[in-house]
């Protein structure tokens, strides 16, 4: 028997629990943050006696992405690098570690010839060589073959150092702060922020209870009112937290040319020419970003956007442009321009003039003189900070006033 004091409550608790199982039948509409679900902050440096140098960091608000390999692990596509510490310190220790490989093999090699040698004399019938020089020459042997295995390791490992001077973005996303852009990496210190953009999380404000009525089955529109458009979310991995649930969903890059014609290809990296001594007003010497210069036939050029300058007052960079080929002459200085581009002098600047737009990163096609390529500002559709508005469950959208995040 139930008590009749207890009633009310069951019924009052029935009735709380029918209404939220059927209020989630109904649509209901919120609005949501756009927020990030991860964000990294990278260290540079090592973590021998030897930290390194840092040379150069992506600079702040650059949109990164990952490396793409092949299963063996060669790189097809190489991403994003975030920071790269200075490199001659550890390729000099990899090619002493290969030296020391290849000695610890003649040593090897050697010692095999003798043990095999001593173990010939010491099996013939006159016995020419002792028991104990033979075994003598045996622990010679193992000896170099130890230490051969150490000298491989050792190389694996100084590699694996040079490696790590460079770091690559682990995911697609931002830059968001720069703390340490040069200098010597001692204590490894905090270098670079960086927060992922695709995937990215909706964050809406809801009670508890609502938020566990919201089920696998339960249709989530996401609806971005800047572009009008519509899309759905991973269902299944939504987090629970304190004041609501955050989902996750894809997130693109935003396209601002819809470019029918596919001969036309997409250039993603472009840098304007810059003089090299800054602080030096009669100073004509001119830079470029060493990762413009390409060399042909033991040649230098780059692809210079044709009637295009950064920098001008009146005059933005036209979407659309046609790219020449402009041979110049490097010099054998450089230096980071801006904080974060290594940037080259010129002997001879050819054609180019100041504040000249080039191109830093090629497309994937071979470019021609002539050619006219896009270049379009990196974007994503949803960025943190963003509200959207937020559909979730089916039927007639249910007339209240929406939950607003703050």
């Amino acid at each position: 028997m139930i008590s009749p004091h207890f009633k009310p409550l069951i019924i009052t608790s029935i009735f709380i629990l029918l209404s939220f199982t059927l209020s989630m039948k109904a649509a209901k509409e919120y609005h949501g943050t756009v927020v990030t679900l991860q964000t990294n902050t990278i260290a540079s440096g090592t973590d021998y006696s030897y930290y390194g140098s840092v040379e150069q960091v992506a600079r702040l608000g650059k949109i990164i992405t990952p490396q793409i390999t092949d299963t063996d692990g060669k790189i097809i596509k190489q991403g994003t690098v975030l920071i790269k510490l200075k490199q001659e310190y550890w390729e000099d220790r990899v090619l002493a570690a290969k030296s020391a490989v290849n000695s610890a093999k003649a040593d090897l090699l050697t010692d095999k010839e003798n043990l095999e040698r001593y173990r010939s004399l010491t099996s013939s019938v006159s016995k020419v060589a002792s028991m104990q020089a033979f075994q003598a020459a045996r622990a010679t042997y193992y000896d170099s073959l130890s230490k051969l295995d150490s000298n491989v390791a050792a190389l694996l490992e100084t590699q694996l150092a040079l490696a790590y001077c460079t770091q690559v973005a682990p995911f697609e996303g931002i830059v968001d702060e720069v703390m340490y852009s040069s200098g010597p990496a001692t204590a490894n210190p905090a270098t670079i922020k960086i927060s992922q953009l695709n995937p990215i999380g909706i964050k809406v404000k809801m009670s508890r209870d609502e938020a566990n009525q919201i089920k696998i089955d339960t249709p989530v529109k996401i609806i971005n009112e800047l572009t009008n458009t519509s899309q759905g979310v991973f269902y299944g991995y939504s987090l629970l937290c304190k004041d609501g649930i955050i989902f996750r969903t894809s997130n693109q890059m935003k396209e601002y040319d819809s470019n029918s014609n596919k001969n036309i290809q997409r250039v993603n990296n472009c840098m304007h020419v810059v003089k090299f001594y800054t602080n030096d007003l009669n100073s004509k010497i001119l830079a470029v970003p060493e990762t413009s210069l390409i060399k042909d036939n033991k040649k230098y050029y780059v692809w210079r956007a044709v009637n295009q300058k950064s920098l001008q007052p009146n005059q933005g960079i036209n979407r659309l442009f046609k790219v020449e080929k402009v041979y110049v002459k490097p010099a054998n200085l450089q230096r980071i321009m801006e904080g974060f581009t290594m940037c080259r002098s010129l002997k001879d600047s050819g054609k180019l003039e100041l504040h000249d737009l080039i191109l830093t990163e090629l497309p994937s096609k071979p470019l021609k003189n002539g050619d006219t390529v896009t270049f379009n500002q990196e974007r994503y559709e949803l960025m943190p900070g963003d509200t959207v508005q937020v559909i979730i469950g089916t039927g007639e959208l249910e007339k209240q006033q929406s939950v607003k995040n703050n």
